[in-house]
């Protein structure tokens, strides 16, 4: 079992689920959100998930596919220990501008 990191669907969402570090597939640095494929102003570290490892509140309902599936989330800075940070800069390199 990996670290627990914190995920949120948007960047700017009240909700917040968890997930092991060890389910999150295809890590990238992106700007478009998840679901309603909206602009964030700046890059954030974005991956998928299984839906059916996250744990808490998201947004997100399973109402166009089957269950599970994959969704696209953000891992957002401020929601994680700065050490879940310092590895996914070290694996992603630094944000982009």
């Amino acid at each position: 079992m990996g670290d627990k990191i914190f995920i949120k669907r948007q960047w700017g969402d009240y909700r917040i689920a968890s997930v092991d570090f060890d389910d999150l597939e295809d890590l990238q640095w992106g700007r478009l959100t998840g679901g309603v494929n909206r602009m964030m102003p700046k890059y954030l570290i974005q991956a998928y998930v299984r839906c059916d490892l996250i744990k808490g509140e998201i947004a997100h309902s399973c109402l166009h596919e089957g269950y599970p599936h994959r969704i696209k989330v953000c891992v957002v800075k401020s929601d994680n220990d700065p050490k879940i940070q310092k590895k996914l800069t070290k694996l992603l390199g630094h944000q982009p501008k």
